[in-house]
């Protein structure tokens, strides 16, 4: 407060800002069940001293916390779907990632899995552990994303003092997401572990 100079609003204007005029005002109210009636009085008011002719274009924005709430929606759901399409294409990328790692395994493991049909093992067998392996690794991924998130979120409310609000709903959608791309991104690998023979496996 110290570094702080008051000065007249009238000195401002014509020795600060070169302005005859305000930029803006506050208006407080007693009761916020009259915002919409005096937002209305107030624009009406200022067409009146502004000399605006019926028909034409306001000049003057009467902006209450209705309107600034309705913005900042609009600002969050076009930023949602930024986000959505960002998720979208990271779990697009790690499919094909973990689909890669899968068949590769497959392809190392042929033995394996030719002695596991040998032994009796099968194909829903042979499916299932795929299917269930790639599962893990997206899940084990999805559950580090989600403590990762959880750690920042606390960081930031230390470093920043913002409140902040975690959505155990969207945590579990993410956890879902992750099971799903695991379950999608190793039905291929899984299928053609499942489809080799015990002779062909064991003889590679």
């Amino acid at each position: 407060m110290d570094n702080r100079v008051y000065i007249p609003l009238t000195t401002f204007m014509r020795r600060v800002a070169n302005v005859d005029y305000l930029a803006g005002i506050k208006v407080r109210l007693k009761s916020h069940k009259d915002i919409d009636e005096v937002a209305q009085e107030i624009q009406s008011l200022m067409r009146e001293r502004h000399r605006i002719a019926a028909g034409m274009p306001d000049d003057v924005t009467v902006r209450t916390p209705d309107w600034v709430k309705e913005m900042a929606e609009s600002v969050s759901g076009t930023f949602n779907i930024l986000l959505i399409i960002i998720a979208g294409v990271s779990l697009i990328a790690g499919g094909v990632v973990v689909s890669n790692i899968m068949l590769i395994s497959v392809s190392e493991r042929r033995k394996e899995i030719g002695l596991r049909k040998a032994v009796g093992a099968q194909r829903k067998h042979i499916l299932f552990q795929f299917l269930l392996e790639s599962t893990a690794v997206t899940l084990t991924g999805g559950a580090l994303g989600i403590v990762l998130g959880v750690l920042g979120t606390r960081i930031m409310v230390l470093l920043t003092n913002m409140p902040t609000s975690i959505s155990w709903e969207i945590v579990a959608v993410g956890a879902f997401c992750s099971c799903l791309v695991g379950m999608i991104a190793g039905l291929q690998p899984a299928r053609r572990a499942a489809a080799l023979q015990p002779t062909e496996a064991l003889r590679s």
